[in-house]
């Protein structure tokens, strides 16, 4: 086979086909056109959309890692909020890896929750399928109104009770981390340390990634 010259590594490549290969995408026309002529485009092994919520996966050789540029864009794409990212140890057969429902924190490669055999990625994508299924496509307009109607009870209450102050931040810290996107977090916390700039929320909000916003999306 004939590789163009944007393929790093042929002879992986050649040993890995993708599924329904239809041929190589040479897109080495694209250099000079990115804002850093180092920028090369990346892949994703595979997508599933469903509803407007998406699970993306990624497959490694064992021992593989993730290049920088590649865990970047997941990690955006996960930022969005209705993104399921899942790494596959293990091309012809899943091993194990690791998947982050919205809401978790990305933080290395191996900071998702852990799972191991071919089995249990069933499961998990099974899960996925499940709660997607019966979701309406998210409205973002309504989202953030309606969890913005939250933080401001919590702030409310949180003015009222003084002495209880740490209760009510962390009922704040709580729904941010459960009904909360990480571009909402983001968002919200900045507003929250603005209307009380003597509560501290950062390390309760940020530490853990909490569960997933909408079960197991």
């Amino acid at each position: 086979m004939s590789l163009p010259d944007t393929i790093n590594h042929p002879r992986a490549f050649e040993n890995s086909p993708a599924a329904d290969y239809d041929g190589v995408f040479d897109w080495g026309w694209t250099r000079g056109c990115l804002w850093n002529p180092s920028v090369t485009p990346t892949d994703w092994d595979g997508v599933i959309e469903r509803n407007g919520y998406f699970i993306v996966f990624e497959t490694k050789n064992p021992g593989a890692p993730i290049k920088d540029g590649q865990w970047y864009a997941l990690k955006s794409a996960h930022a969005l909020g209705v993104v399921t990212i899942m790494t596959i140890y293990g091309k012809a057969v899943p091993q194990d890896g690791f998947i982050w429902r919205p809401g978790a924190l990305m933080t290395t490669p191996e900071s998702g929750e852990a799972w191991a055999g071919i089995e249990q990625a069933r499961r998990l994508v099974s899960e996925w399928s499940s709660a997607v299924n019966s979701l309406s496509r998210p409205d973002p307009v309504s989202r953030i109104s309606l969890l913005t109607d939250k933080m401001a009870h919590a702030l409310r209450e949180m003015r009222k009770v003084p002495d209880d102050q740490d209760k009510y931040s962390q009922a704040l810290a709580n729904i941010m981390i459960r009904d909360l996107g990480p571009v909402e977090r983001s968002f919200l916390f900045a507003t929250a340390c603005k209307a009380c700039p003597d509560v501290v929320f950062e390390k309760m909000v940020f530490s853990q990634g909490g569960p997933p916003p909408m079960g197991d999306v």
